[in-house]
């Protein structure tokens, strides 16, 4: 979860700045007054390129 910082926190991080935090440290932050939400857009992934199955030539097995 991505919070902007009011104030200076223990996750090491200034006042002004954005991050990204887990569930428990976004409610004690918010709950402080230390911090509030940041609306974040969903990224589209890029779409991968499927690239040729390139095929191994086969081994010839011989006797001795």
């Amino acid at each position: 979860m991505k919070v902007l910082l009011l104030k200076d926190a223990r996750i090491k991080h200034k006042a002004g700045e954005t991050a990204e935090v887990t569930p428990e440290e976004f409610n004690y932050l918010v709950s402080l007054g230390q911090a509030k939400p940041v609306e974040s857009k969903p990224v589209e992934p890029k779409p991968v390129e499927a690239k040729p199955v390139e095929e191994k030539p086969k081994r010839k097995r011989t006797k001795k």
